[in-house]
């Protein structure tokens, strides 16, 4: 029995430098302690959450193959005992992230959001372990929001249930004042709902601020899509500026709501704002999160990293014969890459695959 549990500590010890290697592009883990908890973890010496982050603003609905790398990645941090926690960009989808954006994207509205929001969450159980112990989620509009940016219907009234002198009262009060808005604010925040906190925590204006002393200037202009715009003569707007900062505050308040944010993945095309959430953490003075960023996945026109805006995608939720047929038109210089990320190939077998196309093309050539 005790050469069984020693085997499979084993195998979980191999499988923790695979998953920290494979297909990945940047593993910033500085001085080590992401993956001594993880190794811990596997030997049952670290009994508290290890948190692993992933957000996604939900401006298009259904989930593609190029999701579908960070989600099977998260999927194998799952089975060596961390806890997902899915953040729903609900609040900074209404922004935009300008990633990859030679233009400033278009606001998406509050309806869409939440509509695009229910689809992801149906989705990713396709991949993930949804269990309470392995995953949670939790919107962004958590704590970006205040009850001023709340408005219920004109004239509609809340009730509220107080005692006074030691009877219990009910008052009806306009749903649109303060008290009205705060008593909903409480009321529909996750952390009260889903997670049960007696604490709810959110951001402030004043607490932004505090944020933005941390953060210079030259720190987000050096971000290279930034740079290419302003040499462009494209327009830059603050909102965008500060969409990177945004994201690491996500990161700081999953520590303060969770107890600690350990690891944040996401493509290359996210490493610098997922930096950004390790110099937020690191100016609030909590233990900042390792990072890890994915090589992306080609669209089927090999040449665009896969999205729906490109049309270029392969939907999870494809017919089978239309995945099928997606999935033959992949261009040659591509097929390793689908391998290495979306398959569980062996390696040295991905590398042979890679040989095989290589000489056949130069055999043709």
């Amino acid at each position: 029995m005790a050469t069984e549990e020693n085997t499979e500590i084993e195998r979980k010890l191999a499988a923790i430098e695979t998953v920290l290697s494979r297909g990945v592009e940047t593993f910033i883990d500085p001085d080590g302690s992401f993956k001594q908890k993880l190794t811990d973890k596997v030997k049952g010496e670290y009994d508290k959450d290890i948190v692993v982050k992933l957000g996604v603003d939900p401006t298009r609905p259904d989930i593609h193959l190029g999701h579908a790398v960070g989600l099977r990645k998260l999927r194998k941090f799952q089975e060596l005992g961390c806890k997902v926690v899915f953040i729903v960009g609900d609040f900074t989808a209404q922004i935009g992230d300008p990633t990859g954006k030679n233009k400033v994207r278009p606001e998406v509205q509050q309806k869409e959001v939440e509509s695009n929001m229910k689809t992801f969450l149906e989705q990713i159980g396709k991949i993930l372990i949804l269990d309470k112990t392995t995953f949670s989620w939790i919107r962004n509009s958590d704590w970006f929001l205040s009850p001023e940016d709340l408005a219920a219907a004109p004239k509609s009234r809340v009730k509220l249930n107080t005692t006074i002198e030691g009877k219990k009262a009910t008052a009806n009060i306009p749903a649109n004042s303060f008290v009205g808005k705060a008593l909903y604010f409480e009321s529909s925040r996750m952390q009260k709902t889903h997670l049960k906190k007696e604490q709810i925590y959110a951001i402030t204006l004043r607490s932004f601020l505090w944020t933005l002393k941390h953060t210079t200037h030259a720190q987000l202009i050096e971000r290279d899509m930034f740079k290419n715009r302003l040499e462009d003569g494209e327009e830059l707007y603050m909102h965008e500026m500060m969409y990177p900062i945004l994201q690491g505050i996500d990161s700081y308040m999953l520590a303060k709501i969770y107890g600690s944010c350990d690891l944040e993945i996401g493509g290359t095309d996210q490493t610098f704002n997922m930096l950004q959430g390790r110099n937020v953490m690191r100016a609030n003075k909590t233990d900042p999160q390792a990072v890890l960023s994915f090589d992306l996945i080609e669209g089927t026109d090999g040449s665009e990293k896969m999205s729906k805006s490109s049309d270029n995608y392969i939907s999870i939720t494809d017919a089978p014969n239309d995945m099928y047929g997606k999935v033959m038109s992949i261009k040659d210089h591509s097929i390793g890459n689908y391998f290495r990320l979306a398959a569980l190939t062996p390696l040295r077998d991905v590398e042979k695959i890679e040989k095989d196309i290589e000489e056949g093309l130069t055999a043709s050539a």
